[in-house]
C-alpha cells in the first residue's frame, strides 16, 4: 500500500550541563537531513523548554551561538536551508476574551480555537504573534506567544501561523488540538526519557557511561523512532 507521509518525528537526546538553554551540538539538530533523499528548503525550529527559561535577553545568544552553529553545520553537510527559529512562550499573563455572542467553543467565555493576534498588543519592532490553538476543557484558555527571532527565508507570517496551527493537531497522545506545536511537545518527552537514564548518577560515575548502560536496545530505537511517546 502506498501512502503520502505527512510527518516524521525523530528525537535526538543530547547530554549537556544543567541550566543551558542553548543547544551546544548544533550538528545534531540537522543530523536527520543527511539520511533524507530530498532535502527541504526550510529549517523550522520551535524552541521551548520545560520552565520557559528562554528569556528575551537570551534571544541574541541563541542567534549568535546556536543558529550560527546550525548554519555552519549545514555548510559542512553541503546544504543551505532557509532557517526560521520560533521561540514558544507559555509563561505570560496575556488572556483573550470574545466580544461577540456565545459559540460552541466558548463555554468558558474563551475565543474560538485558531484565534491569532498579531497586532496592537505585540512587540512593535519584532515578528511576534499570539495564538489560541486549542479548546480549553476547563477554565480560561491560555494563548501561546511566538517570537520569531530568525527568518532568513522571509517566510510569510500568515503561512507560518497556518503551519503552526496545523502542527498543533499532530500530537499523537491527543485527538484534539494542543496548545503549541507537536514537535515541541515530543521534544519534551524525548528529554524526559533521557533524564530518566541519568537519574541517580553520582559524581563518582561517568554520566556518559551510565547513559549508555541504561539506554534501551538501539535496534528497538531504530525500528521505533518515536519510542519516547
Amino acid at each position: 500500500m502506498q501512502y503520502n507521509q505527512v510527518a516524521d518525528f525523530q528525537g535526538i537526546v543530547i547530554q549537556q550541563s544543567r541550566n543551558v538553554n542553548v543547544c551546544l551540538d548544533a550538528k545534531a539538530d540537522i543530523r536527520m537531513y543527511k539520511n533524507e533523499r530530498d532535502l527541504d528548503d526550510h529549517f523550522l525550529d520551535f524552541k521551548r523548554n520545560q520552565y520557559d527559561l528562554v528569556f528575551v535577553g537570551q534571544f541574541p545568544k541563541i542567534k549568535n551561538e546556536e543558529l550560527r552553529g546550525i548554519s555552519a553545520a549545514c555548510c559542512k553537510m553541503h546544504i543551505k536551508p532557509k532557517i526560521c527559529c520560533v521561540i514558544v512562550v507559555k509563561r505570560h499573563h496575556t488572556r483573550f476574551f470574545p466580544n461577540g455572542g456565545p459559540s460552541q467553543y466558548n463555554k468558558f467565555n474563551n475565543v474560538d480555537p485558531g484565534t491569532v493576534v498579531d497586532r496592537t498588543i505585540v512587540h512593535p519592532n519584532e515578528m511576534q504573534f499570539f495564538m489560541v490553538s486549542h479548546q480549553s476543557i476547563q477554565g480560561t484558555a491560555k494563548p501561546t506567544r511566538y517570537n520569531v527571532i530568525e527568518n532568513t527565508g522571509n517566510l510569510d507570517i500568515d503561512l507560518l501561523q497556518q503551519l503552526t496551527y496545523n502542527l498543533c493537531h499532530m500530537f499523537p497522545r491527543c485527538n484534539r488540538a494542543v496548545s503549541y506545536p507537536a514537535p515541541a511537545y515530543l521534544a519534551h518527552l524525548a528529554a524526559a526519557r533521557g533524564r530518566v537514564y541519568l537519574t541517580g548518577v553520582t559524581k563518582f560515575r561517568s554520566p556518559k557511561e551510565e547513559y549508555e548502560k541504561r539506554l534501551i536496545v538501539p535496534e528497538f530505537m531504530n525500528r521505533n523512532p518515536m519510542y519516547f511517546v
